[in-house]
């Protein structure tokens, strides 16, 4: 491909969504542009407004704590996975998790609760506390989230859940 056919097409999906600066780039590569064009294509980009780092890393943590109801580790991760600068990372999260209510991670592990089967109380807590820590969650956080966690498990015992 061209990179005038490249910039084009690159411009046309940057209209329709948001697309980091590593997209683009990753996008480049998958069409067979030319290495050397790839910096004045991102240039382009980048001069009309077209790719935002910072603007990408807004859209994409809020989306992935509203819908996908991330916690901050694992969209940090993911931004990292997008090219994105640590400083902007840390912007973004204290946006991010400055509006993420707490009750998000309780009705995780509740939900989650629902559908664990375990043995015995140790292993309940070790599938819910290893969810949360999946779901980007700090292990603090879970600790407390869990204390208000109370489920009725068939093992015989009343799963008040207290970490260690």
């Amino acid at each position: 491909m061209t990179p005038d056919a490249a910039l084009q097409r690159l411009m046309a999906m940057c209209s329709r969504k948001e697309m980091s600066e590593g997209d683009a780039l990753r996008k480049l590569s998958l069409w067979g542009v030319d290495p050397e064009h790839h910096k004045e294509i991102l240039e382009t980009l980048r001069k009309h407004n077209f790719v935002d780092n910072l603007r990408f890393a807004r859209a994409f943590a809020s989306d992935k704590a509203k819908f996908n109801k991330w916690g901050p580790r694992k969209i940090a991760m993911a931004l990292q996975m997008h090219h994105i600068t640590q400083e902007a990372i840390k912007e973004v999260l204290s946006d991010t998790t400055a509006n993420q209510p707490p009750e998000i991670l309780e009705q995780l592990l509740i939900h989650k609760a629902k559908t664990i089967k375990a043995n015995n109380s140790q292993d309940f807590k070790a599938k819910i506390i290893r969810f949360g820590l999946s779901r980007g969650f700090l292990y603090e956080e879970i600790k407390v989230a869990l204390k208000k966690v109370t489920v009725n498990r068939e093992f015989g015992e009343n799963a008040d859940i207290e970490p260690d």
